[in-house]
């Protein structure tokens, strides 16, 4: 099957489009992705596959000032940075997407990935797909009641979304006829490092012998990790809290805070994240609702699957996305992420059955086959 991704969000921001990517080409599609800018890692890894082909709207990244993305609107703000910057209305961006109507029209399917996208390119792909996929990231406000998006999802031949609960949410909100498919963000394929990062790993061996519970991520109040930091603190040298994310205010304000109650890692460009992830002794997840927002609260991270990739156990703080995992798979606990006191105790818990929370974690890993779930939706 000719295949088409549109996807206006990189790849490396987005990482469940690089596993979609990389299934599809190990079922024998012929796979097409147009993105927003041009994606090196990306060209060089499959430079040599015949079956995949890159088109890009935007060359090169433009040398503009762009933010450093801490949440979703943020890498929204960043695309559309991208779009001005290369002297594009949103008109002549449509304009200039109607060059690649022919790699459109001649693929069997387009899967359009990320609802922005869709808001972006919809009433094109209405109009030149033979058949279209839809994949919904996020809960957003925003998109619960936008008329073209609605009408976009109710066209699609499936929807997909990361995450059991957002599938119910999302056929009630836009009255779908069936209910979308669940893709969870498990992480697929060989990892793929350009070079050791020398420096990750110097700081690294400085935290040998020591336990160390790592938080990765954004660094934002909405992943709240004070009293992480606080209650790890607590327990002695013999553990230590580690964080890795980009320099954001929120990290700064933990760093006037807890000073030396935390090591700083630094940013890893993914997947060599991975190489500190695998040294982890517990992985930490927290996802806090704000403005009013219920995205974090069914979240659907793809942390939970690199943690027990690696066998690690995990704690994160008590919301339904956390709780019908950690707890449901016994790989983790799920704890109350203002009382200091009980994060202790749930790290005491967790090491107290290290060995049973570990193969859980693995278990977990396991009973997720997402190249199954692919193949089944692909079959229309």
């Amino acid at each position: 099957m000719k295949i088409l991704l549109i996807n206006f969000i990189e790849f490396y921001e987005l990482p469940p489009a690089k596993s979609l990517l990389q299934m599809l080409i190990d079922q024998g599609h012929t796979v097409s992705v147009i993105t927003l800018a041009k994606e090196d890692y990306l060209s060089e890894q499959y430079r040599e596959n015949k079956n995949v082909q890159f088109y890009n709207l935007v060359e090169n990244k433009t040398t503009i000032q762009i933010t450093k993305p801490q949440n979703l609107l943020d890498k929204v703000v960043n695309k559309f940075k991208y779009v001005l910057s290369s002297n594009l209305t949103v008109a002549s961006y449509k304009a200039k997407l109607r060059k690649f109507e022919t790699v459109v029209k001649e693929s069997d399917l387009v899967w359009v990935l990320h609802e922005y996208t869709a808001k972006i390119v919809g009433d094109f792909i209405k109009k030149n797909a033979r058949d279209y996929f839809l994949t919904v990231y996020e809960l957003d406000s925003n998109s619960s009641h936008n008329a073209e998006l609605i009408e976009f999802a109710r066209s699609a031949k499936r929807v997909i979304v990361p995450e059991y609960c957002r599938a119910h949410i999302i056929k009630a909100w836009w009255e779908l006829d069936k209910l979308p498919i669940v893709l969870p963000n498990k992480p697929y394929g060989e990892v793929f490092f350009k070079d050791h990062n020398l420096e990750l790993e110097r700081k690294l061996d400085k935290l040998a012998n020591r336990k160390i519970v790592l938080y990765q991520g954004i660094l934002t109040p909405e992943r709240k990790i004070d009293n992480f930091i606080e209650a790890v603190s607590s327990m002695g040298d013999d553990y230590v809290f580690a964080v890795m994310g980009h320099p954001s205010p929120y990290l700064e304000f933990l760093q006037d805070k807890y000073q030396e109650k935390f090591v700083y890692l630094g940013y890893a460009f993914p997947p060599e994240h991975l190489l500190v992830t695998q040294k982890a002794f517990i992985g930490v997840l927290s996802y806090v609702a704000t403005s009013q927002s219920i995205n974090p609260l069914f979240c659907a991270p793809n942390k939970t699957f690199e943690y027990a990739k690696f066998s690690i156990p995990m704690i994160g703080n008590d919301i339904p996305g956390l709780k019908y995992t950690l707890d449901y798979y016994h790989m983790g606990k799920c704890v109350d992420e203002n009382n200091v006191q009980e994060i202790v105790e749930s790290i005491k818990v967790i090491e107290e059955n290290y060995k049973i929370y570990r193969l859980n974690a693995k278990r977990y890993y396991d009973s997720i086959d997402t190249m199954t779930i692919v193949e089944s939706a692909l079959k229309f």
